[in-house]
């Protein structure tokens, strides 16, 4: 199988303080999030999450949309910004492990389309008309590791496409 539509719900906390990065702000930032996600996954090699097929790993790519979720937070700081679409797109590489086990690694950066998104200041010393439409937005990424564990044992496909 070359594709696939995937959901997630990553609950995360997010903070950065301005002796962190050398931009002269003074802005420092906390807060709690949910980020959901549906996104579209396109696998490199015909990969299947179990160990009867020719390909037992993948490389792949996914991408889709999200929305970004504060749940707390300091007020002042991150009150504009509750909740935002984001483009959340992703790489990784999966193995099978068993028939019902499979692992893999993943990254995946979020394009959030406000410059306050996240951290509730906007770039100091911007023109409005210089905000490029990547270069000065906020982004985030996760990384991770995953183990999939196959519930049920549907039957097999067709030898003859191997």
């Amino acid at each position: 199988m070359r594709s696939a539509i995937r959901v997630s719900g990553i609950y995360h906390s997010l903070s950065g303080a301005d002796p962190d990065f050398n931009n002269g702000t003074g802005a420092d930032f906390s807060g709690r999030f949910i980020d959901f996600a549906a996104s579209y996954e396109f696998n490199f090699l015909p990969y299947k999450s179990s160990d009867t097929r020719k390909y037992k790993y993948s490389l792949y790519t996914a991408g889709g949309i999200g929305y970004h979720l504060l749940l707390s937070g300091d007020p002042n700081t991150l009150e504009p910004m509750k909740s935002h679409f984001t483009l959340p797109v992703s790489i990784g590489f999966k193995f099978n492990v068993d028939r019902r086990l499979s692992a893999g690694i993943e990254w995946s950066p979020r394009k959030v389309f406000t410059d306050r998104g996240i951290d509730g200041v906007q770039n100091i010393g911007e023109e409005e008309s210089n905000l490029h439409l990547l270069g000065n937005n906020d982004w985030y990424t996760f990384a991770g590791v995953f183990i999939t564990y196959k519930l049920f044992n549907y039957r097999e496909d067709c030898p003859t496409y191997d």
